[in-house]
């Protein structure tokens, strides 16, 4: 729209197809992006199958309830291209973009920020979101699953960003570094960034990474999530330093057992990470949200959380018994672990 704006528009239910891109830098051998939008102002892009990245400039919410919403899309390559591709990308500042429920397989990076001098990006969302088979590929760019990116001045701006719920899993070959990298702050400041109940497994760097010279976050809280088979013992690395203000709670390091047969990242219903997610006020079924993209709904809602439970056979009979508490504790976990999901539901009947 040269000097103008693209404002309410929709694109969806489209299937987008964008030969493999095959430069080593960008505008090299064309581009990697399917879609380039700029000056954007209550974007949705839904439903779409796309093989080829997303590429957003100059986001503003305006009058409008986001810049940009970005849901239930499929993206993904048939094999992994041996080039560097993108994902989601949201470029210059990005005010109130929503990035939810979409599947990306077989590319470089799932969301990246790629900001440039004093960028801001605010209050923005990413959440339910399955980045599967992420891979590092020849050429410039950054890969990982969630990534912060400056064109050399390191001074971006961001306040109020949510991850949520996503399972971001690396390839097996050419692996990422980082799962989620908040690397180039050095110059500037993030504040309240929540990350709560995604999987994140095999980046041999780390899963969360911050700045190497310099951290420059606060109110920073990392929440139920579970981190497996990544660098740094499974921890997050802040090679300058922790964040000012920074909670660590509940963070787990499970083999999440994937549903193998179905092959799409969801929970078998033995999994350790059933029902043992924070509430940050997203639908979930049982008595508290799964880790990961999909919510199972094994266990169903129970009317009490128990800390104590006794059971015992009288007769034929099954005598059970709890004592109430508000908060989930480990005896409750532990239950969970040892009883299926089937006879839980029957409890809570």
């Amino acid at each position: 729209m040269n000097h103008g704006y693209l404002k309410n528009c929709r694109i969806y239910n489209n299937i987008l197809h964008k030969i493999p891109y095959a430069g080593d830098f960008p505008g090299q051998n064309g581009w990697d992006f399917c879609i380039e939008l700029f000056n954007i102002e209550g974007l949705e892009i839904s439903g779409n199958t796309i093989q080829g990245s997303i590429d957003l400039n100059f986001n503003r919410k305006g009058s409008s309830a986001y810049s940009a919403w970005i849901h239930h899309n499929i993206m993904s390559r048939d094999t992994l291209n041996l080039k560097y591709e993108s994902g989601i990308i949201f470029e210059f500042g990005t005010e109130t973009a929503i990035v939810e429920h979409n599947m990306l397989n077989n590319v470089s990076c799932g969301v990246q920020f790629n900001t440039r001098d004093s960028s801001i990006v605010s209050n923005c969302v990413i959440q339910k979101n399955l980045f599967a088979n992420t891979a590092s590929g020849a050429g410039t760019g950054a890969s990982g699953g969630i990534v912060i990116i400056s064109e050399g001045t390191n001074n971006a701006i961001i306040n109020n960003l949510r991850i949520y719920n996503n399972t971001i899993v690396a390839a097996a070959v050419r692996e990422p570094w980082w799962g989620i990298d908040f690397g180039p702050l050095d110059h500037g400041y993030a504040t309240n960034v929540t990350v709560a109940n995604n999987i994140v497994m095999g980046f041999p760097g780390a899963w969360l990474a911050g700045g190497d010279t310099a951290t420059n976050m606060s109110q920073v809280a990392l929440l139920a999530n579970n981190t497996i088979n990544n660098g740094n013992a499974n921890l997050p690395f802040w090679p300058a330093g922790l964040p000012d203000f920074y909670t660590e709670y509940q963070n787990i390091h499970f083999d999440p057992l994937f549903d193998s047969v179905a092959n799409n990242y969801h929970l078998q219903l033995i999994s350790p990470l059933i029902d043992v997610g924070v509430n940050v006020g997203l639908p979930y079924n049982g008595y508290s949200p799964d880790i990961g993209y999909a919510e199972t709904g094994s266990g169903g809602p129970l009317p009490v959380k128990l800390t104590i439970f006794t059971g015992k056979e009288n007769q034929g009979i099954n005598l059970c018994s709890g004592q109430r508490l508000q908060k989930i504790t480990a005896a409750i976990l532990i239950l969970r672990g040892v009883m299926t999901g089937r006879f839980l539901k029957r409890l809570a009947g």
